[in-house]
């Protein structure tokens, strides 16, 4: 089940790669990832986390936060402290 899990989700990343590329607003990023608008600044302070600034806000690549997303959930099955959104 995993696997077809991981596969659909390896296929709709390469569909977004196709296309251009879908913004998400930082509440999206919020609501993805699980976690609080505080993370998401420290992620964006401290570079984790790829955005671009708008006269309305951050904006951040789907793509960029599925990765971040991806790379965190890998983490989190060695590292006890990372919770993440299942």
């Amino acid at each position: 089940m995993f696997q077809q899990s991981n596969h659909n989700q390896q296929i709709h990343e390469l569909v977004l790669m196709t296309k251009s590329p879908k913004m998400l607003a930082a509440g999206d990023v919020v609501q993805l990832l699980g976690v609080t608008y505080q993370y998401i600044d420290k992620l964006v302070k401290e570079g984790r986390l790829p955005f671009q600034q708008t006269s309305s806000g951050r904006i951040f690549r789907e793509e960029d936060v599925l990765a971040f997303k991806r790379e965190r959930e890998k983490k989190s099955k060695t590292d006890p402290r990372i919770k993440t959104k299942r």
